[in-house]
């Protein structure tokens, strides 16, 4: 593998960065391969060590590569972790973020499912029907909720884009992390499984529109759901909160 030379322009670190992003999509550099040492950088490169240096924290800071203190740089294998690193920053500016979080994976997902419908092949639908059966046996509010969300990235894999797969993911770790702490009834569990296995359905099918139709219902149905158990658990806070109150005035009373 050979750096050329980036000349002495204004913007070193820049250009430093451009080429080995171009590296990394030139295959190159592959998910998981070490870069060279900063020295070795700057010499095949041209340009001083403060200007690698520069770069790499960029590229560090966009999620397109990993420092690990002693061992050195690496290309990232999980590059849908600067998307996430993005979309958790926003997350601070939002007043109802898992509302809003849920609205953008309903506007990206209906295109992959559609898409998915209509380009997944043989290979691609044995992956989809190992996925439901997880799901189907999940046995905890935990299992259900990463078996369905390894399904959903199923979905994208199947919509051969290459840009959503990454973006996909990133999004529904985000919300998957919310999800896990939302309690749920075997009946919300077992309605969940059904839902999932009749995307799949649709998708064999190879009917872009019943799947769509059957993403919607899922989605809505577990943003109902979502807020039935939020407010069960705001009713049982609040009568924990009234009984602490009423132990303390009997208390009081007592005292007296």
């Amino acid at each position: 593998m050979r750096l050329k030379p980036v000349g002495r322009p204004t913007g070193l670190a820049q250009l430093v960065r451009n080429e080995i992003e171009q590296l990394i999509i030139g295959g190159n550099l592959e998910p998981g391969s070490r870069l060279p040492t900063e020295k070795e950088l700057a010499e095949q490169l041209g340009v001083g060590r403060s200007s690698v240096r520069e770069a790499l924290r960029a590229l560090e800071e966009k999620g397109i590569i990993e420092v690990v203190q002693g061992k050195g740089c690496f290309v990232c294998n999980d590059l849908q972790r600067g998307i996430k690193a993005q979309l958790e920053f926003l997350f601070n500016f939002e007043e109802r973020p898992l509302e809003a979080l849920t609205e953008l994976r309903l506007i990206i997902e209906r295109g992959l499912v559609r898409l998915a419908a209509l380009r997944a092949d043989e290979k691609d639908l044995e992956m989809l029907r190992e996925l439901v059966e997880k799901v189907a046996h999940s046995g905890t509010v935990e299992e259900l909720v990463q078996s369905g969300a390894n399904f959903h990235l199923g979905v994208a894999i199947c919509a051969h884009n290459t840009f959503a797969t990454p973006l996909f993911e990133a999004l529904t770790q985000l919300i998957n992390e919310l999800y896990r702490n939302v309690p749920r009834t075997e009946e919300q569990r077992q309605q969940s499984i059904h839902e999932h296995k009749k995307i799949y359905e649709a998708i064999a099918a190879r009917d872009p529109e019943l799947a769509v139709q059957r993403l919607e219902a899922h989605l809505a149905n577990l943003r109902l759901d979502t807020k039935r158990s939020q407010e069960l658990s705001d009713l049982k806070v609040g009568a924990k909160r009234k009984e602490v109150n009423r132990q303390a005035e009997i208390a009081a009373g007592a005292e007296e």
